[in-house]
């Protein structure tokens, strides 16, 4: 039986049992602002959260990378029920996927746990775990489907960040963005922007998402993150 919901005050429909977006795709959204004619890479595209979030909210073309069968029907689907004429499905893995153009944003919600730190759940170490090794082969991957001028923009634990910091640093990170989230008192994720032709430092921000009207904001208007970032203290 195929289920339904929706995102942006439902503006937008997803499809599919298999998968449910977490908010972390939405965040990861928010942080891009395509321009007309510019072009999106949604590299793990899941159910297509992040990619047919950014399609519906600036028309944007998008290209969505995905090996899992089931999710690749949920895209399907999804790009039906939205009448979206601008959207292509990859059914391949990544980094292996074979492409033949580079694009102006390359997106990625990567696994979001780094196996060396000891992850105990296999299930989830099987759909959200991956190697440190693993994970810097993937990020340059998206970094080489990028123009020279366009921007990579990830979602990524803390501690995946901090130990892919000077291997982002050398791939053009320009921004990292911390997410407070849930009243914790320590961010556990960030949003980092990378764009391959950047040299210069990268700048730190923070954004709290646990404020309701940035909440708001964002996950039903389709709001900007950089709108509401601070400088990190």
């Amino acid at each position: 039986m195929k289920q339904n919901y929706t995102l942006l005050d439902g503006k937008l429909t997803l499809c599919g049992k298999h998968y449910k977006s977490t908010e972390d795709a939405l965040w990861l959204a928010s942080n891009i602002s395509p321009k007309q004619g510019e072009e999106i890479l949604d590299v793990g595209a899941g159910n297509g959260a992040v990619g047919l979030t950014l399609n519906t909210l600036h028309q944007t073309a998008v290209t969505l990378v995905e090996n899992n069968t089931n999710l690749v029907s949920s895209l399907k689907n999804a790009i039906v029920a939205n009448s979206i004429a601008n959207a292509d499905i990859l059914e391949s893995t990544w980094p292996e996927t074979q492409l033949t153009k580079t694009y102006d944003h390359v997106i990625s919600n990567p696994p979001f746990h780094l196996i060396e730190e000891g992850f105990q759940s296999q299930s989830k170490q099987k759909e959200h775990g991956i190697h440190k090794d693993k994970l810097a082969l993937w990020v340059e991957a998206c970094c080489k489907s990028c123009t020279p001028t366009g921007s990579v923009s990830l979602f990524l634990s803390l501690r995946s960040f901090n130990a892919l910091s000077e291997h982002l640093k050398r791939l053009g990170l320009k921004e990292v963005t911390d997410i407070i989230s849930n009243k914790q008192e320590m961010p556990r994720a960030c949003i980092v922007e990378l764009t391959p032709s950047y040299t210069g430092e990268p700048q730190h921000y923070t954004l709290n998402c646990s404020n309701e009207g940035i909440r708001t904001e964002i996950l039903r208007r389709g709001g900007k993150i950089k709108a509401h970032r601070s400088a990190r203290p």
